[in-house]
């Protein structure tokens, strides 16, 4: 993956030097095996749904009564389905995800997750109907390992550096009792 898709490869190399203390080799090494895993979540979600063995969830159900809305952040790629392919707690899961600005992909994203999540739910979709879903007691993911712009978030540190991530889940959860 590190060498037939190189997006962003000198920006991840860029973040790791500016955060970690490794020598040049060491920078280049943890930015393939980033990419090696990359490359492997690409072909779960691609391919046909994996079966998941997901542990914790018994201590989850015991602390959220079925019928209680759940929201739960994530990274982006691979994660969410891993919880929707292992059943998470038998609810109906919707991923809060932008559109692909060229169509063939968004019709690709959208097939390989179709009978693993319930919908796909764009990015500022309304309050309301979001408070709606998590009544109903299904499960609502939030990908927040992308940047996230200041209007819509707060600044945090991450491994020494500011960083903004977005407050939707806290305000959602609040407004919603998820």
């Amino acid at each position: 993956w590190y060498r037939f898709v190189p997006v962003r490869r000198s920006v991840a190399r860029a973040q790791v030097a500016s955060r970690l203390v490794l020598s040049r080799e060491e920078t280049e090494r943890v930015v393939r095996e980033m990419y090696l895993r990359l490359g492997a979540r690409v072909v779960e979600v691609f391919g046909p749904a994996p079966r998941w063995r997901v542990h914790g969830l018994e201590a989850v159900e015991a602390e959220v009564p079925q019928g209680q809305g759940i929201i739960f952040v994530t990274a982006h790629l691979g994660q969410f389905e891993r919880l929707a392919d292992a059943g998470l707690w038998r609810r109906r899961v919707h991923v809060i995800t932008s559109r692909f600005s060229v169509g063939p992909l968004q019709t690709l994203w959208a097939a390989c997750r179709e009978g693993r999540v319930t919908s796909l739910v764009q990015p500022g979709a309304d309050g309301r109907a979001l408070r709606a879903t998590l009544e109903r007691g299904d499960a609502l993911a939030f990908m927040l390992d992308q940047h996230a712009s200041a209007h819509s978030a707060v600044q945090v540190e991450c491994l020494g550096a500011p960083a903004w991530t977005s407050t939707a889940p806290a305000r959602l959860a609040i407004s919603s009792g998820a």
